[in-house]
């Protein structure tokens, strides 16, 4: 009889430790997927901002598009921020700037 509980006691042991090594990969796994979950959350709010200022952005420009200023907008655009300049045009440049 001795011999038996002997045999079960070392099988019982590893069988406790091997539980609890199961629930610490399992807590240690949460508390990341939890981490991951917060940051994914932080950048989901910011591209929701991006997103919102860029629509906003749009909504401007469809309204200028929609006035009569339209072409007057596309073209202080091209000379602006394209250097674009219309044909037989000289443009100078003040080399003190």
């Amino acid at each position: 009889m001795k011999e038996k509980n002997r045999e079960k006691r070392p099988i019982s042991i590893i069988l406790v430790l091997f539980i609890l090594a199961f629930a610490g990969i399992i807590t240690i796994s949460q508390i990341k997927l939890h981490k991951d979950i917060k940051r994914l959350t932080a950048v989901s709010e910011n591209y929701s901002k991006q997103i919102s200022a860029y629509e906003e952005d749009n909504s401007n420009l469809q309204n200028i598009l929609q006035n009569e200023n339209a072409s007057d907008y596309m073209e202080q655009y091209a000379r602006e921020k394209l250097d674009y300049i219309k044909p037989n045009e000289r443009v100078y440049a003040d080399s003190d700037s």
